[in-house]
């Protein structure tokens, strides 16, 4: 008895320092498909995709029930932005919240992550008649070239972070930021309800210090703003205010998400 518990604690405590480092990603190679809810979900033996998957079980992303029954009953929305999509799971409970919803735009900027949220993407094509669209790129306000800064020190995080910050020119890694201007233009949006989240690691003061217009035919938005993470991202909320001010937008706080509502909706009605 004694041997066993110590070789299980020797597996717990390999386990914690390969697997359950919250700023460890694995290799999107390590995925494995597993059937989750009746949906095939493919997953990593990782912190970060497990906290995902309990998000996922969680149904955090729908926001106020009785707004949402509204949103589902008259509004009926047709796309989704998840901006900070990771491997998808926040794509998919949104899909599930508010069936409306047939074009699924999931934009993810860290490459491992991306290689999961392909697979699910193509996976999920299969078993629902929605589009599934995995994009790789960091999510911005203007057009500018952003590299990946080193990850957030343990505990700030629960699945692990990237952040992404301007630079002067492409130097290295650094990546083309997307715009919302370029995703409405390229899967030719027009004039359809969005419905839009987001979780972009401090990212949002460069999301919404540029053109914010696209902004006017979202008619909830979720959002986690992340002020806490350094002196240099307290202008997030600044910039996200202003733009919320601009369009209307009713907020509704929770313990780490903002639920907004555009009014132009008449979710108050």
């Amino acid at each position: 008895k004694i041997f066993l518990s110590k070789i299980l604690w020797a597996v717990r405590v390999f386990n914690k320092k390969i697997f359950s480092k919250p700023n460890i990603h694995l290799e999107s190679s390590t995925s494995k498909q597993k059937i989750i809810r009746g949906v095939p979900i493919f997953l990593r033996p990782s912190s970060s995709d497990q906290a995902r998957l309990r998000e996922f079980r969680q149904d955090i992303y729908s926001g106020d029930k009785k707004f949402l029954r509204y949103l589902n009953d008259n509004i009926k929305p047709t796309v989704l932005f998840d901006f900070g999509a990771n491997i998808g799971l926040s794509s998919l409970a949104l899909c599930n919240s508010i069936p409306s919803v047939q074009k699924i735009i999931s934009v993810e900027a860290e490459k491992e992550n991306y290689g999961v949220l392909k697979k699910n993407c193509n996976i999920w094509n299969e078993v629902f008649d929605k589009s599934f669209i995995p994009v790789q790129g960091i999510i911005s306000g203007n057009e500018n070239f952003m590299n990946q800064v080193e990850n957030l020190q343990e505990g700030y995080s629960a699945s692990g972070t990237f952040v992404y910050k301007k630079v002067d020119g492409c130097i290295n890694e650094s990546m083309k930021s997307i715009t919302p201007h370029n995703l409405l233009k390229k899967f030719d949006i027009g004039n359809q309800v969005i419905i839009c989240k987001i979780d972009i690691e401090g990212g949002e003061y460069e999301l919404f210090e540029g053109d914010t217009s696209w902004l006017e035919n979202v008619a909830y938005l979720s959002i986690e703003i992340h002020d806490r993470f350094s002196v240099n991202s307290i202008k997030s909320s600044i910039n996200f205010l202003k733009a919320l001010l601009k369009y209307d937008f009713a907020i509704v706080p929770s313990q780490d998400t903002l639920f907004c509502y555009n009014r132009k909706y008449k979710f108050y009605n």
